[in-house]
């Protein structure tokens, strides 16, 4: 097996996991399938061949070498080590009335902490995704802006239609021959060239800028050089309908198990809190990691996002044992009510990008149709484009203005044309995200064009 298929299907091993009840359980698989320990002096890196889809290859190489996971990984080991601590106090019951309900809170700290983990894989391969998809795109417009700004002798460029503009207007024999261009169209496409040149410099540094940023969602170093492909990914994927990508997501996404499990941990701290005495009595807090994180923070500017909350814990309650308990009561109900706004703001972030993927695909399709229509259109105008017009035929030809704006149209409607397929990929891949992986958009390679088609 090569290491490119090996990497593939430990990605799809991973990442196909639900998070959510009745599996909490199945999240403990999403941690025991942890990447091979690497022997001493031997080297992670990509394959030397490169696979069928580098994406592919990217995505599977930032699961075993982005940092951030590893920081995960060590917490879902800590969490482990600290419920072994627990587990091992075997005298330690006939004093610590509370400890049994300790070990359990403990366990459920563990499934928190693979929570968090998965949440963190499927974020990462979005970003790996998501910046992969930025470098091909600034890479296409890269691409319309060179061939914009080609040779003279091309007639589908800026420069042909300048010299064209400039060899009609002075003639070498000096006599104008079309009365319909003047010194001004010269000028106005000598702007448009300058201007392209700028916009092809930006579309440059955003390859470079999108590349840096593939290497650090990967977890690669500055220096690392990545292959990407000249053309947009096809995808091969039924987006379901918005129920069910809502509710992939309320049975698969970290957060939402994150919430159960906070539920689940404050209801055992009322239990823990009847069985202790004092005034002064320590909680879950100090014993387990619950990694109760709120999801993004709230915007409300031109962009509406509400913010999360997070599950609250002291480390410690104090007061006699109704006064605590009464106290533990009053966590849990913050637990359940951040249950249901997780649950809330889960639904409304997978219904927002169902949404867009509907407004996207549509956009793209119809910007792809009229690019393909306007390149239709300015060579159909180039043909019938004369530059010797008797005066009766000025009115019935293409004019100079119709030719140089139907080549300035069909670029711009391709380069509007590259940004709807850019975003209609993003909003799939975010989709991925969401559902953690119920939905795969299947990116492949763009098959090559045979027969002319």
């Amino acid at each position: 097996m090569t290491l490119g298929t090996w990497n593939v299907r430990r990605l799809w091993a991973r990442l196909l996991v639900g998070l959510a009840a009745p599996g909490l359980l199945s999240l403990g698989a999403a941690a025991a399938d942890a990447p091979a320990p690497v022997a001493d002096g031997q080297q992670q890196t990509l394959p030397a061949a490169a696979p069928a889809f580098e994406l592919d290859a990217y995505r599977a190489t930032a699961l075993e070498k982005q940092p951030s996971l590893s920081a995960y990984r060590a917490s879902v080991d800590a969490a482990q080590a600290k419920a072994h601590g627990l587990d091992s106090l075997f005298l330690a019951g006939l004093l610590r009335h509370d400890l049994p309900t300790r070990r359990k809170q403990s366990q459920l700290g563990i499934l928190a902490a693979q929570a968090q983990l998965n949440k963190a894989e499927w974020d990462t391969v979005y970003s790996v995704t998501r910046t992969y998809l930025s470098a091909v795109y600034a890479s296409k417009q890269l691409q319309v802006a060179d061939k914009a700004l080609g040779p003279e002798k091309d007639v589908t460029t800026l420069n042909y239609l300048r010299k064209l503009a400039n060899s009609i207007y002075m003639p070498p024999e000096g006599n104008q021959l079309r009365r319909d261009v003047r010194q001004w169209h010269v000028a106005q496409l000598d702007v448009l060239i300058q201007v392209t040149r700028g916009r092809s410099e930006e579309a440059r540094q955003g390859v470079e800028r999108a590349l840096a940023a593939l290497r650090e969602a990967i977890g690669l170093a500055p220096d690392t050089p990545l292959t990407i492909s000249q053309e947009f990914p096809a995808y091969n994927a039924a987006v379901p309908d918005r129920a069910t990508i809502v509710a992939l997501a309320l049975d698969r996404r970290g957060e939402i198990a994150q919430a159960r499990v906070g539920t689940d941990v404050t209801a055992l701290e009322i239990e823990a809190q009847k069985v202790l005495n004092g005034g002064r009595a320590e909680t879950f807090a100090s014993a387990s990691d619950l990694h109760a994180q709120p999801i993004p923070q709230g915007v409300a500017n031109e962009e509406y996002r509400p913010g999360a909350i997070s599950v609250e814990m002291p480390a410690n309650l104090v007061g006699h044992r109704a006064a605590r308990v009464e106290q533990a009561h009053a966590l849990h109900d913050r637990a359940q009510a951040v249950l249901e706004k997780t649950g809330n703001l889960l639904t409304l972030e997978a219904e927002d990008t169902w949404l867009r993927w509907r407004e996207d695909s549509r956009k793209a399709e119809e910007y792809a149709k009229a690019a393909a229509e306007a390149e239709k259109i300015a060579e159909r105008i180039r043909d019938e484009f004369s530059t010797r017009l008797g005066r009766q035929q000025e009115n019935t030809r293409p004019n100079f203005d119709d030719l140089s704006q139907a080549r300035v149209r069909a670029t711009q409607l391709r380069l509007h044309a590259n940004q709807a397929q850019y975003e209609l990929l993003l909003t799939l891949a975010a989709l991925e995200r969401i559902t953690a992986g119920g939905f795969c958009a299947n990116f492949a390679p763009l098959a090559p064009k045979t027969n002319g088609k």
